[in-house]
């Protein structure tokens, strides 16, 4: 049987997935197609609805290399939601680019020549 979790924010392919019953939050990670470079790398939230319609919400310090773990790398229940927030660079930069239009393209160009890329 599947389960459908929610995956938003900074991934290659947010949206509704299917993942198999007793998938883990790694896995459901490598479905979205992982971070996209505009990710803040390595923390998520994970929003649970339970039975009695309460949340619960959790920042998560994900490690990839770790199997099942509560702590890091929880198997997930359907309706799961998980959110990858941007960087505090991407932040800065959309908020540039909200501000100054297409004027803040040369500032942006600079930053990333720089290397400095919103991770």
């Amino acid at each position: 049987s599947t389960i459908q979790v929610s995956v938003v924010g900074e991934v290659v392919r947010p949206g509704l997935i299917e993942i198999p019953s007793g998938a883990t939050l790694n896995q459901a990670l490598n479905a979205a197609g992982g971070e996209n470079p505009r990710a803040k790398g390595g923390l998520v939230q994970l929003i649970r609805l339970n039975p009695n319609g309460s949340t619960v919400k959790r920042e998560i310090e994900i490690d990839l290399a770790v199997g099942i773990n509560e702590q890091v790398n929880p198997l997930l229940k359907n309706q799961d939601i998980i959110i990858i927030r941007p960087s505090n660079l991407a932040v800065i930069s959309d908020s540039i680019g909200v501000l100054f239009g297409n004027s803040a393209l040369p500032f942006v160009r600079i930053i990333q020549a720089f290397g400095l890329t919103p991770r």
